[in-house]
């Protein structure tokens, strides 16, 4: 298949329910619901075919609509918090009888992680299509600060030690390993291997790293506060 007819569906997962920002995928941000710059990232991509948005809130789906994008009301028993994402996934396959050899890829795109500079869904699809042998890919970013070898526990009379069960001793950043953790702005899959795992990511997934000013995700308003300010210093790439 050559990389015109490579196609993906888009997939924008936001329920209602929200216990630590009540509200937050129509919180505005920059001028634009939370939801809107996920979703406009996504219309951009030459690669994205098809997006659609699940979400049990009619007003996400009344924007989705205003927005010119594919809509699918989720069931309540969609909506809770122990409802894996897989699950969602698989309730719009299903409802979209999408078959596995219609798109070369299932992308998951969270809008909790607004900060994707232009041309950044493209450049991981094509990425992930470039590694045939890999059956998923995700975006991560380097783990500074909260890096492990710097996590303390704290004994009942105040005293720290390494959680590693180390010696204390202080290090400096560029002395540990280079670790990473998922940071949400970009996962996929082929939908046969969904199909199969029922997993968006496992054995055999492809890592493209991020800087660390993408990596921020909103989840409380602290997280909020701080992902505006970054929109705004980085406004020029998005």
């Amino acid at each position: 298949m050559s990389q015109s007819d490579q196609s993906a569906l888009g997939i924008i997962v936001a329920r209602k329910g929200s216990k630590s920002l009540p509200g937050k995928n129509l919180k505005s941000m920059m001028g634009k619901p939370l939801l809107q710059w996920t979703a406009e990232q996504a219309q951009r991509s030459s690669l994205v075919g098809r997006l659609v948005i699940s979400s049990d809130d009619p007003d996400v789906l009344e924007l989705g609509r205003l927005l010119g994008i594919e809509v699918l009301d989720r069931p309540s028993e969609l909506a809770k918090d122990e409802t894996s994402t897989s699950a969602v996934i698989t309730h719009v396959l299903d409802e979209l009888n999408i078959r596995n050899h219609e798109y070369q890829a299932l992308v998951l795109l969270e809008p909790t992680s607004p900060l994707r500079p232009i041309g950044f869904i493209d450049q991981c699809l094509t990425e992930f299509w470039l590694h045939p042998n890999q059956k998923s890919a995700v975006s991560i970013s380097r783990i500074e600060g909260q890096h492990p070898d710097f996590s303390m526990a704290l004994s009942d009379n105040g005293i720290i030690s390494p959680s590693t069960g180390e010696t204390l001793q202080h290090k400096r950043r560029q002395d540990v390993e280079r670790i990473y953790f998922l940071e949400g702005s970009f996962y996929a899959t082929t939908l046969s291997n969904f199909r199969e795992s029922s997993a968006i990511y496992g054995a055999d997934t492809l890592g493209i790293i991020v800087e660390k000013w993408q990596s921020f995700e909103v989840d409380d308003i602290d997280d909020f506060i701080i992902v505006e300010a970054l929109m705004k210093a980085h406004f020029d790439e998005l």
